[in-house]
């Protein structure tokens, strides 16, 4: 790497495991309005004076502060133990890209679903296989390069991609063709 930093399980494993729980966390977090809808508290929501749109935005909002809130806080902890993460403005814009995407994907499972069940199932099928195939318990390096291609498809893969290069010393312009996957 440009610093001289090799590569370090410990690190590794901070950002993979903070990525996986991320996933967790934000895919769950759609079925909410599933529940809401099962509950009967949807229809109560629906029918106060405020339009459809800005009751999904502000779900949609407070997914992405708790898993936004979920990362600063792994980050810190992990950083006290020694973990090293990479530059600190690369990782705050790469943690808000990974918690949008992340959550974008928590609401294409909720609206795929049937029933908040279901897209607790679903969210967490897909969190665990796109573990799998991104690397998130080993190295992505390691993976066959046909797996490390198909595994693009899922955040958890664009996540460990651009931490791993921030935790070898890439800075922000390195990172930035990776962000806008």
């Amino acid at each position: 790497s440009p610093t001289g930093r090799g590569f370090s399980w410990f690190d590794y494993t901070a950002t993979g495991m903070a990525v996986l729980f991320l996933m967790f966390a934000v895919t769950s977090g759609g079925r909410t309005l599933l529940a809401e809808r099962e509950w009967g508290t949807l229809p109560r929501l629906l029918v106060a004076p405020t339009p459809a749109i800005t009751v999904l935005v502000g779900k949609m909002a407070g997914i992405v502060l708790t898993g936004m809130l979920q990362l600063l806080v792994l980050w810190g902890a992990t950083s006290l133990v020694g973990a090293y993460w990479g530059d600190p403005l690369g990782v705050l814009l790469a943690s808000l890209c990974l918690v949008l995407c992340a959550s974008g994907v928590g609401a294409l499972i909720s609206a795929w679903s049937k029933s908040a069940g279901q897209a607790g199932a679903l969210g967490t099928a897909i969190t665990l296989v796109g573990a799998a195939l991104s690397g998130t318990f080993f190295p992505r390096f390691n993976l066959p390069l046909w797996v490390q291609r198909l595994s693009l498809v899922l955040p958890q893969a664009w996540g460990i991609e651009i931490f791993s290069r921030l935790q070898l010393g890439r800075g922000l312009a390195d990172i930035l063709p990776w962000l806008g996957g």
